[in-house]
């Protein structure tokens, strides 16, 4: 599949890609009545052969067809050239020896074997790829093969030689120049993490997809990467990036965590691809942010390819994380999420993003996972929250390309703000009451029906006394 001068080297790839063997094939052939008798000619190798491949003396291979005094020498330049080779045999056929050459021949094949050091020289030559990772290849050398025949000793049936006949003018492709160099690795991908919480249950005016995530929650991501480059990407692996806010699992579409190939295709836009699927576990408290510069996943192939979705401008994101209890994503734990249970509960599918112990129902179990942020709030001030040292108000809406509805959010954060006693014509903000409220009673016993008048009380009274 590569151009006559192009030798390509697929040193990653496969195991039959790894294995390609490169030859240098000599052909001649008589431009006249006449056929080659007698044969003598040199190639020289050029001296950057030395740079890509090394010689091998028993992987020359010279036609049987020059039967008689055939004989083949390597000679070692010392003017810079690079290393010979010498041919040298006759096809007397009319004598039965061997054949004399008249139409195209291969005369000869010279197996050019790589370097043993030649995976080190490539990847030494590595620079950054689209992504800023050291993958793209810059290995290219430039091979120069001339041919010069020995005008005396190339000798026709007619016993004209090719001095007689002019010598080298009548030599037809005595030179050859080819590029040996690595084939190109491309790996690339469209996908981003794009996290937050889609929400099912939301008041009027509200969006389904908020910044905010809920501590203890798990949001799930899909990415798709394609070979685009020149060669079969082999064991691939992936390698979680976790910390303290969010544990990531990363696997392919079979469920492990790698790949034996990932194959390529000539046609460009055709390679193979593999999709990952990627969750965050939110183990950070409440107010800690899930920033994907810190967390997601490393991928690594055979041949010391490296991609990371940390260092890749459009896996970035950070996500606010609220408390477990917060079921309507402001930010605060109060009446109001115990309506949106209710909401939840009343749709008869356990909507998720109102699940509150994240078990698949909706019940009074999720009780006891708002009781326990009862009256918590991340909001510390007009515009200021805890997390905000992290992540601003602008970017629980947008950043970049990508956008959320954080509104609820940014009411409750404007509403506590305006404080206990009230600002101007705005309505106070009053906290629900927690067990760290001044005054309160814990033990308030039902009362059942109320009574109609105090005599009624007075008369329950007294017959509780008898």
């Amino acid at each position: 599949g590569d151009l006559p001068n192009d030798i390509v080297l697929r040193q990653f790839g496969n195991e039959q890609e790894q294995g390609s063997r490169f030859y240098l094939a000599i052909t001649a052939e008589s431009l006249r009545d006449a056929a080659i008798n007698t044969l003598d000619f040199t190639l020289n190798l050029g001296e950057s052969f030395a740079d890509v491949f090394s010689l091998n003396s028993e992987k020359i291979y010279f036609s049987n067809d020059m039967a008689e005094q055939r004989r083949v020498q390597v000679i070692e330049n010392d003017n810079g050239n690079g290393p010979s080779i010498r041919f040298e045999g006759a096809g007397l056929e009319d004598l039965g020896i061997g054949h004399s050459v008249a139409g195209p021949t291969v005369l000869a094949y010279i197996e050019l074997q790589l370097r043993s050091d030649i995976d080190a020289l490539i990847k030494q030559e590595r620079s950054e790829d689209q992504y800023g990772f050291l993958n793209h290849e810059n290995f290219s050398v430039p091979l120069h093969f001339a041919v010069d025949a020995n005008v005396d000793q190339v000798v026709f049936s007619d016993l004209l030689s090719l001095r007689d006949l002019g010598g080298a003018d009548v030599l037809v492709n005595p030179t050859l120049d080819v590029t040996a160099r690595a084939a190109q690795a491309e790996l690339s991908t469209d996908s981003s993490f794009d996290l937050g919480t889609v929400r099912e249950i939301t008041k009027p005016g509200e969006t389904g997809f908020t910044n905010l995530i809920r501590s203890g929650d798990t949001i799930w991501q899909s990415s798709t990467w394609q070979n685009n480059g020149e060669f079969t990407f082999t064991d691939l692996r992936i390698t979680d990036l976790s910390n303290d806010v969010a544990q990531v699992t990363s696997l392919f579409e079979d469920g492990s965590a790698t790949t034996a190939e990932l194959g390529w295709s000539a046609e460009a836009g055709e390679g193979s691809t593999a999709t990952i699927n990627t969750s965050f576990h939110i183990t950070g408290a409440a107010g800690s942010v899930l920033d994907t510069t810190e967390v997601g996943y490393e991928l690594d192939a055979y041949g010391d390819y490296n991609w990371n979705t940390t260092e890749m401008n459009q896996f970035a994101t950070k996500h606010l994380i609220t408390w477990q209890g917060d079921l309507n994503y402001d930010g605060a734990v109060t009446m109001k999420d115990l309506a949106f249970l209710n909401a939840g509960a009343a749709t008869g599918n356990a909507p998720h993003d109102v699940d509150a112990n994240f078990d698949g129902a909706i019940n009074l179990l999720d009780l006891a996972e708002i009781d326990a942020d009862w009256g918590k709030t991340l909001h510390t001030g007009d515009g200021t929250f805890t997390g905000s040292q992290s992540i601003s108000m602008d970017e629980l809406l947008s950043q970049g390309d990508k956008s959320w509805d954080s509104s609820a959010f940014m009411l409750q954060n404007s509403i506590e703000a305006i404080g206990p006693n009230g600002f101007g014509q705005e309505v106070p903000y009053v906290n629900v009451l927690t067990n760290d409220s001044e005054g309160l009673i814990s033990n308030v016993q039902g009362v059942g029906n109320l009574p109609n008048s105090p005599l009624e009380l007075e008369n329950q009274q007294f017959a509780h006394s008898i």
